[in-house]
């Protein structure tokens, strides 16, 4: 049996309303431009276009992801407290070209990126790769070896450890 979904009459959150199904009332609030969940939000089927600014995911308060379709960004913010200066950006420019960011808005040296494979990690470009740092390059191999080729063929000394 379906049930009777009502739209409320009293104003919530100055032009929000909140919707009721028979004499309960959801954790969904809307205005003819807004809709504002206060629980958790499953969406189930397809969603055939997100016609938005942007997109805002929350976290006990905080904002905690943000996608902006417009300018093709894609943040997650430091979820540990609600600084949103402490974050990792992707962002998607013309002809796909992406740019990583982390950014920590204290000290300004914490937001450190790694990456963790359980197999191999290829950098591979048409052009050329650059290495450019104010620090010092750490190489570190545990067989310590380290092989050089130019154009597949191998130019490092050997026992290069």
């Amino acid at each position: 049996m379906a049930k009777e979904v009502q739209y409320n009459s009293d104003y919530v959150d100055g032009h929000m309303r909140s919707l009721k199904v028979e004499d309960e009332t959801l954790a969904l609030r809307a205005s003819k431009d807004k809709v504002k969940v206060t629980g958790d939000l499953q969406i189930e089927g397809s969603v055939p276009s997100l016609k938005t600014e942007d997109l805002r995911v929350y976290k006990n308060g905080n904002l905690f992801l943000e996608i902006n379709p417009t300018e093709q960004r894609l943040i997650f913010y430091d979820d540990y407290n609600s600084d949103e200066d402490d974050y990792f950006k992707i962002l998607v420019g013309n002809h796909g070209a992406t740019v990583f960011t982390t950014n920590d808005s204290g000290v300004g040296t914490n937001a450190s990126m790694s990456f963790s494979a359980n197999g191999e990690i290829n950098l591979a470009s048409n052009l050329k790769i650059t290495l450019d740092t104010d620090e010092s390059i750490t190489l570190d191999s545990a067989t310590g070896e380290f092989i050089m080729k130019k154009a597949g063929t191998e130019f490092s000394a050997a026992n290069s450890a």
